[in-house]
């Protein structure tokens, strides 16, 4: 868990969720770059898993891809449209299935 200093005589404050800091004794946090996430006090940010998306820097949490949509891949920040003749009818869904 890692926190950070901004002022002289100011106490140690925790990062926040979507923001962190590796090293100890700093100054100040970095944001997880688009496609990762963390919660509050950490030292990473944890790529997101397939079937989600995180679109913008410091994200909390990753978000499910929308039913037609699909992500195959971990740490992505957009989820991919379903190809014509396929479809996804679930939330969260890392492949497409091809129509009956």
């Amino acid at each position: 868990k890692q926190w950070y200093q901004r002022r002289v005589r100011a106490t140690c404050k925790p990062c926040k969720a979507g923001t962190f800091q590796s090293l100890p004794g700093k100054t100040s946090f970095e944001e997880c770059e688009a496609g990762f996430f963390s919660d509050d006090k950490s030292s990473e940010c944890t790529a997101c898993p397939v079937g989600t998306k995180a679109e913008q820097k410091g994200s909390e949490k990753c978000v499910q891809c929308d039913e037609g949509h699909y992500q195959k891949d971990r740490g992505q920040s957009i989820c991919l449209g379903c190809q014509a003749g396929t479809f996804s009818k679930a939330k969260g869904s890392d492949t497409c299935t091809a129509c009956p």
